[in-house]
């Protein structure tokens, strides 16, 4: 095999069990297009989290926080949510219901 991404033709995640040089050179666009899912479980803590979330990917590695694409994005929301109905921004305030608690659970990712 001369690379290693055809078997990832529409998987819905894929894991990094080795540090090679191979899986450390991935073009992660390429790879992203031919995956269903992009979600990456990296056991070897390859890449960066927040290059992962860049380029698109769920990442999960080992001993760091899982990256989403769309992190940023919804900690933002989620905090002008908080705001506009009299918390603070990192408050931890329970029970919240309804999008409240969807707010809450997105500044805790």
């Amino acid at each position: 095999m001369t690379t290693p991404t055809p078997p990832l033709a529409e998987a819905d995640c894929v894991a990094i069990l080795t540090e090679w040089n191979e899986f450390r050179a991935l073009d992660l666009g390429r790879v992203r297009g031919l995956m269903r899912r992009p979600v990456m479980v990296d056991l070897r803590n390859v890449y960066a989290p927040a290059a992962m979330a860049a380029a698109g990917f769920h990442y999960c590695s080992v001993g760091r926080r899982d990256a989403r694409p769309d992190a940023a994005k919804r900690r933002k929301a989620a905090e002008a949510m908080l705001l506009s109905n009299g918390f603070a921004a990192d408050s931890c305030v329970l029970p919240f219901s309804g999008q409240l608690a969807a707010a809450a659970s997105d500044l805790a990712d």
